[in-house]
């Protein structure tokens, strides 16, 4: 059930990408360099993720959401 969601998920990502780069509205500089910027960041995540025991990355993942979700409140 995850893994559709997640499937489901990416296609409306590149739906609503494709239709934002179409009618103008990505700035293609700043998409390049937050890609060019992504590619370590995935590279030494996924190392740590497998040296680091699953309940602390479950309590750093925990904290990221909670964050998140305080700043998105906070917004509105």
């Amino acid at each position: 059930m995850v893994a559709t969601d997640i499937f489901h998920a990416s296609i409306l990502l590149w739906a609503a990408g494709i239709a934002d780069l179409v009618g103008g509205n990505v700035d293609l500089a700043a998409t390049g360099w937050l890609t060019l910027g992504s590619i370590p960041e995935v590279l030494v995540g996924s190392q740590l993720t497998v040296r680091l025991p699953e309940q602390g990355i479950r309590a750093v993942l925990g904290i990221v959401v909670l964050v998140s979700e305080m700043k998105l409140a906070a917004a509105f």
